[in-house]
This record gives structure tokens, sequence and C-alpha cells, in this order.
């Protein structure tokens, strides 16, 4: 880089903007500029090459501090905080960042100034009493809601943080909040185990009973089930099913995530919750006028051996409460249409 940066100094510093061309340093070494520059700023490739030259330049002469964090992306932007740099150039956000490269984008040095600029009273949520937070009923946009409205609302501000943290890598109960902290798939697994078994079924018969505590335990289960979003579903498996809909005589006792039964529950995933005797489960598909159910199997999902066991144990559990299954894979209902939908067909009526 010395040497580019060298050379970068010349053609700035002994030609005008109009004649850059012309230096002899120009031909041999424009390429090179170009191709360091466009790693560095990806979303300034547009830039025509002289502004290139001017940039990258700019960017090799910077001083820099011994706190100063280096993108690890093109490995030559410093900064305190490389945040936007990377967001608007490598068009990566900053938890992809962190997963990838197990590093942080803010210097210690600014998140102590930060830290220090809202500590204690400086902060201006300080002593709020709740007024400043959306998870609290003394909100200052709840005012002039009713007790009800507060509830929900608060309720959905829960559930939109609870995806966020999810999504985000930041909820306790997936994998990939253990796997960034540097588990293996396996010990990931078993971290989320014993962070569920907090509330399991085997807890609540060993404190309330076996009759008391199963049904707990159940309520529990079906509490949580009810709180999910439409989004929880394939969105190919309900255009599957909304096919299937339209060919069957009745949808009366048919349940599917997007089947709009309830209008209270609009925003929820609308699968029907089937108790069975030591379990609730959503199925993705079912008829209670035959009890046949139909499982939609997603090729992300379902093509992981931990997840075949597990559906393996789901769908003896099933058979065994007295319905009948079938799989659905969605190779095969991307590849063979007409053929999968006349499987389920002859499965739903036969």
């Amino acid at each position: 880089m010395k040497e580019l940066k060298e050379i970068c100094r010349k053609i700035l510093t002994e030609t005008k903007p109009n004649t850059r061309k012309s230096h002899p340093l120009y031909n041999d070494n424009i390429t090179h500029i170009i191709e360091t520059y466009n790693r560095v700023f990806e979303n300034r490739t547009h830039l025509p090459p002289v502004q290139k030259i001017t940039g990258l330049f700019n960017e090799l002469f910077r001083e820099h501090s011994e706190n100063d964090m280096e993108c690890q992306v093109c490995k030559l932007f410093r900064r305190s905080t490389i945040v936007g740099h990377v967001n608007s150039s490598h068009g990566l956000s900053s938890d992809e960042y962190r997963k990838l490269y197990n590093m942080e984008l803010i210097s210690d040095s600014i998140k102590k100034k930060l830290s220090e600029k809202i500590k204690g009273d400086k902060n201006p949520a300080y002593q709020h009493g709740g007024k400043f937070s959306a998870f609290s009923k003394n909100f200052v946009k709840y005012q002039d809601k009713t007790e009800e409205e507060v509830t929900e609302s608060i309720k959905e501000v829960c559930e939109k943080s609870s995806i966020s943290n999810r999504e985000n890598g930041n909820n306790d109960t997936t994998l990939i909040y253990w796997m960034s902290k540097g588990y293996s798939e396996e010990d990931a697994k078993k971290a989320i185990s014993e962070r569920q078994a907090t509330f399991s079924l085997e807890k609540c018969i060993e404190k309330y009973g076996e009759v008391v505590g199963k049904q707990r335990w159940l309520d529990r289960q079906e509490k949580w089930h009810k709180s999910f979003k439409k989004s929880n579903f394939s969105k190919v498996s309900q255009k599957l099913f909304n096919e299937l809909l339209d060919l069957l005589p009745s949808s009366e006792f048919v349940y599917f995530a997007t089947l709009q039964k309830d209008t209270e529950n609009i925003k929820k995933n609308n699968e029907y919750r089937l108790r069975l005797k030591d379990r609730l489960i959503l199925p993705d598909f079912i008829d209670l006028n035959t009890n046949r159910i139909i499982e939609f199997d997603g090729d992300y999902w379902h093509g992981r051996d931990s997840n075949t066991t597990r559906d393996i144990e789901r769908d003896t559990a099933i058979i065994d409460n007295g319905y009948t299954i079938i799989h659905v894979k969605e190779y095969d209902y991307n590849n063979k249409h007409d053929d999968t939908i006349q499987m389920c067909l002859k499965f739903l009526l036969d």
C-alpha cells in the first residue's frame, strides 16, 4: 500500500485535474488504483477514475489512532467506528459483520465516550417513570388510549421485540444466538435445551403432580402458540393449501396458517392447535372432517438429520392419537406440481 500511496500522491501533485491521464504513472497503475478503490468503496464504483485516485489518496494518507477499527472486508478502511462504512459500502448489517469476522465495529474509546454521555442523570430517560418506554403503561403515546388499548399496544411491542431479537440472533432460545458466542451446533442445542427446561413438562409434573402439571404445561404451550405471528410459516406451503381448499367439497373444518376463521386474530397464525396426550402441536394443514394432516417439508429446515429425527417422533405421536399424516416436500411441489396436488387430494378424499 505504501507504493500505491506514493503513486497516487505523485499523480495528484504533479498534474492538474484535466491532465491526470497524461502522467507517466497513470496508465501503468490506474487498473490497480481502481480495483483497490472499488474494493474499499463498493457503493461508489460508478465514479470516474480521476475521482477514485483522489478518494484512494485521501484514505491512504489519513492519520489513524491505535484504537481505530480496521474493516475486515477491504482491509484498508479504518475509523473509530466502521458501522456506516460496512453498511453502505459492503452491504452488511452490523450483526452480519460480527458473525462473519467475530469483531466489533465501534472502538472501546468511542463506546466509553457514548456511555459517559448518557450516564446517570445525563440520560434523557433518567427517572422517567416509564414515560419514554413503549413497554410501560406510562408511555407518553398511550395517554389517550383506554386500558385495554394500552395492554394490546404493549403486547404488540413485546411481540415485535421478540421477533426482532430472534431474527438478529439475540434470542437465547435460538441456535444462532449460542453459535455466535462460539458454541458448536451440538453444544448450542444442549444450551437451548437447558434454557427451555425451566418450564418443561417434566418439571411441571414434578411440581404440580401428573394431572395438574400436564394441564399447566399444555395451557402454557397453547398460550405460546397463540402468540405466533402469521409470518411463522412457509409461503410456498400456503400456495399449496389454498389450491387444495379450492378443490375440497367443504372448508368448514379445515385449518392452515392463512385460512382466516377468526376475525379477532387477523394478525395471528391460524394453524389449528391440536392437543395430544402429552403435547400440543400446530399441523401445517388439518382436515378435522377426516382427521387427515398434511405436513409441508421445506427444503431448508427439513433437509437436516436433526429435524428428520424430530419429525419422526412428532409423526409417531400424531398417529398414536388417531390421526393420519403425509408429508409433502417443497421440491416435489415445485417440480411435480400436478402429481403433488393429486396425491394430496387422494389422501384427503379417499
